[in-house]
């Protein structure tokens, strides 16, 4: 069976995603710690749900709309590489990432 070499840093991206949202992680199981203590999960399910829905959806439209628009720019480039040296795979990779991050920011 053949490894891929990009396993190695698929681990060191998600740990450090872990990493940064490790505060977020956490308050959020404190909540439902207490929520569950005084008898009203179903309020906090409410609650999380309301606040966190409409943004992942902002999210979602944000990163579609951005995506489209990145790639209906890049769809008449010639050949595989820009710039002479980067590929065309890597490219996209690296818009995807960065465009997901700036739909996080613009529906925050």
């Amino acid at each position: 069976m053949k490894k891929r070499p990009g396993g190695v840093f698929f681990v060191v991206i998600l740990a450090l995603i872990v990493l940064v949202s490790s505060r977020f992680i956490a308050g959020t199981l404190i909540d439902y710690a207490w929520w569950k203590e005084l008898h009203q999960l179903d309020t906090w399910i409410n609650l999380l749900l309301y606040g966190t829905v409409p943004i992942l959806l902002a999210i979602l439209f944000f990163f579609a709309v951005f995506w489209t628009a990145f790639r209906l720019g890049i769809r008449n480039t010639p050949g595989n590489t820009f710039f002479g040296f980067l590929k065309r795979g890597f490219v996209i990779r690296i818009a995807a990432v960065v465009l997901a991050l700036f739909s996080i920011g613009v529906a925050n």
